[in-house]
């Protein structure tokens, strides 16, 4: 894959942080060497409990600050949130397929953590009209663009379709925009926790 990173080239003389590690008790995926910058990659971090039982169509539940006395390993993507996979059988079309690691529990994150930093936070929050599309799509990679932009990088998965967008009435306790809401959970626990990844939750 071929990256132009010509358009970044006003991100000049950055005022590095020293050296950061991410937090000591997550097992990483890997490492980028890109740009004479070091890249870890933290995969498939919760950042709410699973909605999946009770919880189905439900605003997303808290699941608290990255828990720094157990270990996570965060070594596989973020899971697809559950959506019809198109039938088409092109090439040209082919980068857009979501992983095939479909689940309900999907609100998870991926970030990508460069060994010279200014704390700077950049958060891709996926396209697809809200019923395809995910955050662990290749084409959604953040290794480059953390190690040239030198700012932790992190991409999430929300739910769409019917689970993250359908509203019922009569009784039934569903308002809608559960998808939003995930959103907003994500953003929620970047803030509180990012500082562990060496981003400044002041400049996300």
């Amino acid at each position: 894959m071929l990256f132009n990173i010509n358009i970044l080239t006003i991100i000049s003389f950055p005022l590095f942080n020293s050296v950061i590690s991410g937090p000591t008790n997550c097992i990483p995926a890997g490492t980028y060497n890109i740009e004479n910058n070091t890249v870890t990659e933290y995969l498939g971090i919760p950042y709410a409990k699973p909605p999946i039982k009770e919880l189905r169509f439900m605003p997303p539940q808290e699941i608290g600050e990255f828990k720094t006395n157990e270990t996570f390993e965060a070594k596989y993507p973020a899971a697809t949130c559950p959506q019809i996979i198109p039938p088409y059988n092109f090439s040209g079309f082919s980068i857009w397929y979501p992983p095939k690691n479909i689940s309900e529990d999907c609100l998870q994150l991926n970030i990508w953590q460069p060994n010279k930093t200014t704390g700077g936070v950049l958060v891709m929050i996926h396209g697809g009209a809200y019923y395809s599309l995910s955050a662990s799509l290749d084409l959604f990679n953040g290794s480059v663009l953390a190690a040239v932009a030198h700012a932790v990088v992190v991409t999430i998965n929300y739910r769409i379709g019917a689970l993250g967008f359908a509203r019922w009435k009569d009784g039934k306790n569903i308002t809608g925009n559960m998808g939003l809401l995930d959103q907003q959970m994500a953003l929620k626990w970047i803030n509180k926790n990012i500082h562990l990844f060496g981003g400044n939750n002041k400049s996300i």
